[in-house]
């Protein structure tokens, strides 16, 4: 199992990371912290269906998909 640190070095590595924010974040209500999460690190965020609500649709950092 990686440490803290480790995943802190992957993400500050990575070229391009995203979170992909599902149902699990509202169902433990950590909406707040991934919305404090992002803002910290602006990271962007896309939403699963079931992740609907997790952070406001309206976030600069939220992914939008439009229908064509």
């Amino acid at each position: 199992m990686a440490s803290l640190a480790d995943a802190v070095a992957a993400i500050k590595a990575a070229k391009a990371p995203i979170i992909i924010a599902s149902g699990s974040v509202v169902y433990s209500e950590a909406t707040e912290q991934l919305a404090q999460f992002v803002d910290q690190t602006g990271i962007p965020v896309g939403i699963t269906q079931a992740g609907k609500g997790s952070v406001a649709h309206n976030h600069p950092l939220a992914f939008r998909c439009s229908a064509p």
